[in-house]
């Protein structure tokens, strides 16, 4: 009998890659949703969107939830938006306070309760860690494309690798998250982390894995389903 697994995310869990050319991102989650599918008798549906934070996520899950499989298993990654900034209102207003998306406390409070409504309905969740990004490449993309001050933003910001602390904070949440309400966790980031320079896997714009990113994430979460029995036994 096939098993069920929901997706629910961010633009990381719709593989998406940053054309080199064009700019534009394109999606390739199908063919390693293809190449889940053939290798275990399990049905995957992907609800990832771009730029979903865990407030849009859930925003998402929440009319689905009745509809979804009981007994199935939910594919959680959430924390890259929810740790990012306004960076256009940092540059206008550098000397101000401002907050991440998703400040660390709701961006938990939420998390956890999309947890608990998860099994309330007889789903299992598994968690993801985040992929590490590029702090430099990143803080160019995003100051390039948008046409902002980069001396303003590093005002506020103190150096540019607090992006990368930012969301290293909140995947370290992600873990704790998965420890405390004892969900499976697959740590993406050490996989990327365990290599010799992680940053050669990701897109141009510091926060997107690559075509070589993506098959690492395909691998850990290959090799997750392959050890852990409790994706078998909901």
């Amino acid at each position: 009998m096939a098993g069920f697994i929901q997706i629910f995310g961010t633009s990381i869990m719709k593989a998406t890659l940053l054309d080199t050319k064009t700019k534009h991102y394109r999606f390739t989650a199908p063919q390693w949703m293809k190449r889940f599918e053939a290798q275990f008798p399990v049905q995957v549906s992907n609800y990832a969107k771009f730029g979903s934070t865990i407030e849009k996520g859930s925003r998402i899950l929440q009319p689905r939830m009745p509809q979804l499989p009981s007994h199935s298993h939910a594919l959680l990654e959430f924390g890259g938006n929810d740790c990012d900034f306004n960076w256009q209102t940092i540059a206008e207003a550098p000397d101000q306070e401002h907050t991440p998306h998703t400040p660390l406390s709701r961006f938990t409070a939420l998390y956890r309760q999309m947890i608990q409504s998860l099994r309330a309905h007889h789903i299992s969740p598994i968690l993801l860690t985040l992929p590490p990004i590029d702090a430099d490449r990143y803080f160019a993309w995003f100051t390039q494309k948008g046409g902002l001050d980069q001396n303003r933003i590093l005002r506020w910001l103190g150096d540019v690798q607090m992006i990368y602390r930012y969301q290293e904070l909140y995947s370290e949440t992600v873990i704790k998250l998965a420890y405390q309400t004892n969900c499976p966790l697959v740590d993406v980031r050490s996989a990327f982390l365990d290599k010799r320079n992680y940053r050669d896997l990701l897109c141009e714009d510091g926060i997107h894995p690559n075509e070589n990113g993506y098959r690492l994430v395909y691998d850990a979460l290959l090799c997750d389903y392959q050890t852990n029995t409790q994706y078998r036994m909901a």
